[in-house]
């Protein structure tokens, strides 16, 4: 009785193993790969535009802010906002900000824990060099996020500072300069600045190589803006113009021709250095264009004469700008279709899209 028990015990464990294996993979490993459960996935980012307006910097999702009612984010609450980078990473961006004594300091904010940090805190005692100077500006990190630079303006002469973002450390990347100092940028490898004055009867630029601590080329131009971390050629703003030129090689190449009156006022490069957008203005007049950094395919975005400040989207494709006393536009790159996604008429200033 007993081993007629035990076969009968074995058999039906038998049976069910064998209709255990054929269910799964008949049935429930089918189902699996199917998709119907979730697979493991990256994080992924949405792409925000950043805007001051007043005392606050402000966050908006482009792709549905004209499909709901609160459009915008608060993030910060630290004075108008006048520019703002982004770390490689994109998990960190400093921007300058001007505290309500009419002081521009440099803020860093951190978008994983929301935290954010003074750059520019003259009462901490590990930043003794920060007392040489009165205002903080321009914030730009290098490409491998590693440090973090600014421009510091000591009475009528500035010098370009840095914070090691791994020991906390912050020195002078330039001594004084004998004048203001107008942009500056970083090299696409983080080896060398360029740096550029202003203030001086015959302005000009400097290569300064990090590595060796020593000027490597001086270059006769005035500039208003000036783009090297993007590019291999630095990108520069001077006269009313955009130019390229090759380290070394002496003579820019102009990527517009615009002709007086008329004049580029300021520009924006995708972060893979393929797209140019840019600001022309003629008078009061202003208008947003698009073109390759190479200067090809140059399209004029708007005729309405009242779009400035234009900032291309992380992949290049769509622009955004601002119409003043009215808001926030959108348009892709080749025209088709133009948004808007912010009804607003009091911003401070168009930041950055990323």
């Amino acid at each position: 009785m007993k081993k007629v028990t035990w076969l009968l015990f074995f058999g039906y464990f038998l049976v069910f193993v064998i209709f255990g294996v054929v269910f799964y993979f008949k049935f429930l490993n089918q189902f699996l790969s199917s998709g119907a459960e979730p697979e493991k996935t990256d994080i992924v980012v949405t792409e925000k535009i950043y805007y001051s307006e007043g005392n606050n910097l402000w966050i908006l999702n482009p792709d549905t802010a004209a499909k709901i009612i609160n459009h915008s984010s608060r993030i910060q609450s630290t004075g108008s906002s006048d520019f703002l980078d982004f770390n490689s990473a994109n998990s960190l961006f400093a921007y300058t900000s001007v505290n309500p004594d009419g002081i521009n300091d440099i803020w860093q904010f951190q978008l994983k824990s929301n935290q954010s940090e003074k750059i520019t805190d003259e009462g901490d005692a590990r930043y003794e060099i920060l007392k040489n100077y009165l205002n903080f500006s321009r914030p730009k990190y290098s490409p491998t996020g590693g440090k973090l630079a600014f421009i510091a303006r000591g009475g009528v002469k500035d010098s370009i500072l840095e914070k090691d973002l791994m020991t906390g450390n912050i020195s002078g990347l330039t001594p004084f300069s004998s004048s203001r100092i107008a942009d500056y940028s970083w090299s696409s490898t983080g080896q060398k600045i360029v740096y550029c004055t202003s203030g001086l009867p015959k302005n000009y630029c400097e290569i300064l190589d990090l590595g060796a601590n020593k000027t490597t080329e001086k270059i006769d131009v005035e500039i208003a803006q000036i783009s090297w971390e993007k590019t291999s050629e630095i990108i520069y703003l001077s006269a009313g113009n955009l130019f390229s030129l090759k380290e070394g090689a002496g003579n820019p190449r102009p990527i517009t021709d615009v002709a007086s009156p008329k004049r580029v006022v300021m520009f924006d490069i995708d972060p893979g250095g393929i797209n140019i957008t840019y600001q022309v203005n003629d008078g009061d007049a202003s208008d947003i264009y698009l073109s390759r950094t190479d200067g090809t395919n140059n399209i004029e975005l708007t005729s309405n004469k009242n779009s400035g400040e234009p900032h291309l989207s992380p992949k290049g494709d769509r622009v955004a700008f601002l119409r003043q006393n009215d808001g926030i536009y959108v348009i892709d790159a080749n025209k088709i279709a133009e948004t808007k996604i912010l009804n607003i008429n009091n911003i401070d200033h168009l930041l950055i899209w990323r």
